[in-house]
């Protein structure tokens, strides 16, 4: 992608960092990317084998993509903290962008970014409302059949987010949630155990996905019941017909076959 940007002459390249292990990061910084704006829009927990389970290890871990003398933006004002002296030992601008709640982060450091380039907040905002396509499994609410409110949280991922969204809604119906369970992310069943489920002990879940068992055993003894099932759709007769079905994990697998069917529409379930 470099070689193409090149050869097409590109003012920008923007790249998403994908590498989880610190030294890989490190190399993707200095040796490849050497950017001169990083953004870091949280740092919460996930990937803990790699990058550590508290924010601290992981915000040394994420250290390293701090360019040399560039621009740090962040829309997390307990991130901007832990980056500071990192930011500051590489002589760094550290900018904490305003926001309006969780699902305004990644909107807020684009406007923010581009400002710094030069790009007037007027057509940054046009061309999100004209050019701007959603990613797959981005739309969050879904009407189910028996009259119930499915939302999609699968692509958030991390506990510490997840949860911080529901608690930004404003939502009277009773939850039930949905774990969808990726056997090759033990490390996520292991977060959401410890920094999730703990907040929501009456809340019902219905686990699916490959080693699904594996969260009933985790949270034995918990007040209200945890429920394996074969597929997402054995759930739907079950809930009752006023709930909030949060799906919440992964979108991989199962999770990507309910959102699949939803777009498709109620004939489909």
């Amino acid at each position: 992608m470099l070689r193409k940007a090149h050869r097409e002459k590109a003012q920008i390249v923007i790249l998403e960092c994908m590498a989880v292990q610190p030294e890989l990061q490190r190399i993707c910084q200095e040796q490849i990317v050497q950017s001169e704006i990083t953004v870091i829009t949280n740092i919460r927990r996930d990937h803990m084998f790699e990058l550590g389970e508290t924010v601290e290890e992981i915000a040394q871990s994420f250290s390293a993509t701090v360019p040399q003398n560039g621009s740090v933006y962040t829309a997390d004002e307990r991130t901007a903290q832990l980056m500071k002296p990192y930011c500051e030992q590489n002589g760094s601008r550290l900018l904490l962008c305003g926001t309006n709640g969780t699902a305004q982060e990644n909107r807020q450091i684009a406007l923010w970014v581009a400002e710094e380039l030069g790009v007037p907040r007027g057509q940054v905002e046009q061309g999100i409302r004209t050019h701007y396509k959603q990613d797959f499994g981005a739309q969050w609410n879904y009407q189910l059949p028996g009259g119930g409110q499915f939302l999609n949280l699968f692509s958030v991922n991390d506990p510490d987010s997840t949860r911080l969204i529901l608690e930004d809604m404003d939502e009277s119906r009773p939850l039930v949630f949905l774990f969808n369970h990726r056997y090759d992310r033990p490390d996520r069943l292991l977060l959401f155990c410890k920094h999730f489920f703990s907040y929501y002990p009456r809340v019902v879940v219905y686990c699916t996905g490959q080693g699904a068992y594996l969260l009933r055993r985790f949270l034995r003894g918990r007040t209200a019941p945890i429920i394996a099932l074969r597929s997402w759709r054995d759930c739907l007769g079950q809930i009752p017909p006023d709930s909030l079905l949060v799906g919440i994990g992964s979108i991989k697998g199962e999770g990507y076959r309910m959102i699949q069917a939803l777009e498709r529409g109620e004939d489909a379930l």
